[in-house]
């Protein structure tokens, strides 16, 4: 069964954003799925002493559209705009109870999810290519172009060289 869909949304977050769903995308995305699951029945139980247990549930829900995304995006700038949003809105999670504590580990969370990020796109700024595309799927293709490029040309070398 190939299953294999793809989604554009030009124009928005400025360069549009890119989704892609195939088997390999599905299998994270089933496993997020059982797994935010699972933590969203088990959380109930822990978060009865909470106050703002809607603020909590709406970030959780948030961060999990966030996630997947990540695993959806089809290019490297769909991947960045969902990781920040993930890193955002897990913040609130860190700082949820308002505590000091819990507000310091928050701070501190925010600075490694800010620095994390301005790293990530220092990365996406390096991996642009000449034709200014951050498609996942095209820099595979054009890899292995090259690697058949440099393939064919080891070859016709060793093979001059045994002639000679």
């Amino acid at each position: 069964m190939n299953i294999e869909r793809s989604l554009r949304i030009p124009g928005l977050c400025g360069m549009g954003l890119h989704f892609q769903m195939d088997g390999f995308r599905l299998v994270y995305l089933v496993i997020a799925v059982m797994m935010w699951s699972v933590s969203g029945i088990f959380s109930r139980e822990y978060m009865e002493h909470y106050q703002n247990r809607g603020r909590y549930y709406w970030f959780f829900w948030v961060t999990f559209l966030a996630t997947a995304g990540v695993f959806l995006s089809a290019d490297f700038y769909t991947t960045f705009i969902f990781f920040e949003i993930m890193s955002f809105t897990s913040y609130v999670w860190v700082a949820f109870d308002e505590r000091a504590e819990s507000l310091k580990a928050a701070e501190t969370y925010l600075a490694v999810a800010v620095i994390g990020g301005m790293v990530m796109l220092m990365g996406l700024f390096l991996l642009e290519n000449p034709n200014h595309t951050h498609n996942q799927t095209v820099r595979h293709k054009n890899y292995n172009r090259s690697q058949q490029t440099f393939s064919k040309s080891h070859r016709n070398r060793t093979d001059y060289q045994t002639h000679q």
